[in-house]
């Protein structure tokens, strides 16, 4: 008798999804050199496979040169059926030539089945994903797919397992898992940002189990903090531990603004617009601004500061916003302009001062709300002889904001993908006192989508709407560089409003993109209806240039029925 080759079972590893494998054939040198003439082939040690349908797995045919590259086809055959542990063969003479023989032992019938290791998913879920049961005879090429979906399921609910199943005692069988965890969390390119700053918003913890999910949530967490252009994780096993080091790689943003911006015009005179502020101010992802716009009869002064994590947890942030603000103004008295005549127009000034305190928290990744205490006091004053009569009251506004904002926006500053959308009601006066009452709600929405590499549509929708009269400091104003391009800012005004931006915005080079608009938009005064006639349509095209430190400059060109208007500004328009 000669016995030629074997084959022995070895034990499952599965790891998140790898593949699964219960037992391998032996690789054997193929051969071609033949062992003899095959005159009969048997079957011994099966009890409940039947032979005919074990012996359908052989390829050789009697009469066939006996190989050991043919042996080892049909050990391959026999192994994908999955219902034998060990395999052997041998030959002996028979009938001037040799008889094959194929000695095969059976898995057991299972007499149980238990899971145990897991914490993460609960047994019975992972139960009802096995069809190996006990009472039946074990397969192993079922246990390997079951054992695949288990694995499947650790790894859509973003966790990582291994699994070793093993037989026990009297063919009970074992699948123990072991839920892999998080040795250390490291961070790598921090410069400017300080490293307690970045941790406080991972909330994955060394010694938890790894959870993908929670990772991906932690780098989106971290790069609304404002602070960076990108935030990446890798993920990288420990030797001989089921354990995994977790690296969260960043890459900083300067966030230091720096604008200013001159310029001249025959109708507005000379306009200047000088902006400095930090969005990562000291490298604790604080946001500082101050900001002086004069010409064209106005000046304005603001400062603001934003603490995005306030006290030791973190689960409010704080806004606080100063401002002085000056403008010319006309107003036409009741009284002026008889029938025929064309109305006197007399110019004041107005000087608005206040400031605001916010509150926030987050109910979700993407979304958060504020409540937003405001105190605003209005001066109006002419030097005209005809004045004061007439002339729009000053006083003290006190309001209570409550807002909220969804942002699913992949890129804070250029995005190609997601959306934004805000809305809030602001009421004034009652019990907060103050020389005015109103309730104002306003509401937007904005949506972009890639078309192609560098190819984006944007679209926004806006609208306002002031429950009663609103005070003339407080009305609607469209027109300008933010809302109906093609218009100047204050050519319309009213009680409410509404207006609608599209852009397709294309890559000319890395740090260049042109855009082409079109904007619509209108206001109107409580007690009127909209009429879509009165809508004002302007169009037109622009640029957007990334310049260090700067920011991105965007200037447009917009074009309407009173002619056309260029307009400076930074960033995108939404």
């Amino acid at each position: 008798m000669n016995s030629f080759c074997a084959r022995k079972v070895c034990s499952i590893v599965v790891m998140v999804a790898m593949a699964v494998t219960l037992a391998a054939v032996p690789a054997l040198a193929a051969q071609s050199k033949s062992l003899g003439k095959l005159t009969a082939v048997e079957v011994q040690g099966n009890s409940r496979i039947d032979s005919e349908t074990i012996l359908k797995q052989v390829t050789l045919k009697i009469g066939d040169d006996i190989t050991e590259e043919a042996v080892n086809e049909t050990f391959a055959r026999l192994d994908s059926m999955g219902w034998f542990s060990d395999l052997n063969a041998n030959t002996v003479q028979y009938l001037g030539g040799l008889k094959l023989i194929f000695v095969v032992r059976e898995f057991p019938v299972l007499k149980s089945v238990s899971i145990a290791g897991n914490q993460l998913i609960p047994t019975d879920e992972l139960a009802a994903l096995m069809t190996t049961r006990a009472g039946e005879q074990l397969n192993a090429a079922t246990l390997r797919s079951d054992l695949e979906k288990i694995s499947k399921l650790y790894s859509d609910k973003g966790y990582w397992v291994s699994i070793e199943p093993s037989l026990q005692g009297d063919a009970e069988l074992a699948v123990h898992l072991v839920e892999w965890t998080v040795s250390e969390i490291k961070l790598e390119g921090l410069g400017k940002t300080k490293p307690a700053v970045a941790r406080r918003s991972i909330s994955l913890k060394e010694g938890e189990f790894i959870d993908v999910a929670k990772i991906n949530n932690d780098r989106r967490a971290l790069y609304m903090l404002g602070a960076f252009e990108d935030v990446q994780a890798k993920v990288e096993p420990v030797a001989g531990k089921p354990e995994f080091t977790v690296t969260y790689i960043f890459t900083e943003r300067k966030t230091g603004v720096a604008n200013i911006n001159l310029s001249y015009s025959s109708s507005t005179g000379i306009m200047g617009y000088l902006e400095l502020g930090d969005e990562n101010f000291l490298g604790n992802a604080q946001r500082i601004n101050a900001k002086a716009e004069f010409g064209w009869g106005k000046a304005n002064y603001e400062l603001g500061f934003f603490e995005p994590w306030l006290g030791k947890t973190g689960k409010m942030s704080l806004g606080l916003n100063l401002y002085n603000k000056t403008a010319d103004k006309k107003y036409t008295p009741e009284s002026e302009g008889g029938e025929g005549e064309d109305p006197v127009t007399i110019p004041y000034s107005q000087r608005r001062t206040g400031a605001d305190v916010s509150l926030g928290t987050s109910l979700s990744l993407n979304t958060k709300v504020f409540l937003k205490l405001k105190m605003d006091n209005v001066v109006n004053t002419t030097s005209d002889p005809a004045g004061p009569e007439g002339l729009p009251a000053g006083g003290i506004t006190r309001s209570i904001t409550l807002s909220a904002v969804n942002d699913a926006r992949n890129d804070l500053w250029n995005p190609s993908d997601g959306h934004r959308l805000s809305g809030s009601i602001e009421y004034a006066g009652g019990i907060l006192g103050g020389d005015y009452s109103f309730t104002k709600v306003q509401a937007e929405g904005a949506g972009y989508v890639q078309i192609h590499d560098g190819h984006v549509l944007a679209g926004r929708v806006s609208g306002g709407w002031g429950l009663t009269p609103l005070p003339e400091q407080e009305r609607f104003i469209l027109g300008g560089a933010e809302t109906v391009r093609g218009y100047k800012y204050g050519d319309l005004e009213g009680d409410r409003m509404a207006y609608a931006n599209a852009e397709y915005r294309f890559r000319i080079i890395d740090s260049l993109q042109g855009v082409a608009f079109v904007d619509a938009g209108q206001a109107w005064n409580a007690g009127e209806s909209l009429d879509i006639k009165n809508t004002k349509i302007g169009y037109g095209v622009g640029v957007r240039l990334n310049v260090p430190v700067l920011g991105t400059i965007r200037v447009d060109y917009g074009i309407s029925k009173q002619g056309g208007q260029l307009y400076f500004s930074f960033g995108q328009t939404f």
